[in-house]
């Protein structure tokens, strides 16, 4: 049987050509291609976005954490600065302190200073008073030699010729037993004390030139 010339001709326009298959074949592995690119490079990407999301992660759990280390910190600084007013304040009270402490140390050594001055000049004048007595006692045992040895003369002499010396005696015997006592005795002795010491000069007795 052979086919009519219309049939042979549907036949070949039905037929697909060679060079069509072959580009639909390029065409789909030029997709498959990119398919698969593009899936890799999706999944780095989705891979990278994830990695990038852990350290995004990361980071806000650090930086939580050094929130709250800073906070801490301030924390404790606020306390430390506190503590460090309480010490200045402290250190201030106590310079206060040491200031005054200073001055009345300062006031008890001038004040003893003075003392040790006034006692040495007390010891001056106590050592000038005991050479006054020493001098007065040796004028005294000297008086008393010489009284003795009026004594032992024997009185040929009237109170106008001895008058001179006698003066000199009661001058020398007054100032040394004082004026008054001088007076008693010699009125006790049975003499004219007033008429005696009329030109001799008024003397108080040691002890309370002393005192005074």
């Amino acid at each position: 049987m052979t086919g009519s010339p219309t049939n042979r001709t549907t036949m070949r326009s039905s037929r697909t050509p060679p060079f069509l298959i072959i580009a639909l074949l390029i065409v789909v592995g030029f997709l498959s291609y990119n398919y698969w690119k593009f899936y890799n490079i999706n999944s780095e990407l989705r891979a990278e976005v994830e990695a990038v999301r852990i350290q995004a992660r990361d980071t806000d759990s650090s930086k939580l954490e050094s929130e709250r280390n800073l906070n801490t910190a301030r924390e404790e600084i606020k306390q430390i600065q506190g503590s460090r007013d309480a010490l200045q304040k402290a250190v201030q009270e106590k310079d206060k302190e040491l200031t005054t402490l200073k001055a009345d140390l300062k006031k008890a050594q001038e004040e003893l200073n003075g003392v040790k001055k006034s006692l040495g000049e007390c010891d001056a004048n106590l050592q000038t008073q005991k050479k006054e007595v020493d001098a007065l006692k040796a004028e005294k045992a000297e008086f008393d030699k010489k009284l003795e040895a009026e004594k032992a003369k024997p009185r040929v002499c009237d109170l106008k010729s001895c008058s001179e010396p006698l003066k000199q005696i009661l001058d020398i015997s007054s100032k040394l037993t004082g004026t008054e006592q001088l007076s008693k005795a010699l009125t006790e002795a049975k003499l004219n004390a007033e008429e005696l010491l009329q030109n001799v000069p008024k003397y108080q007795a040691p002890q309370q030139q002393a005192g005074n």
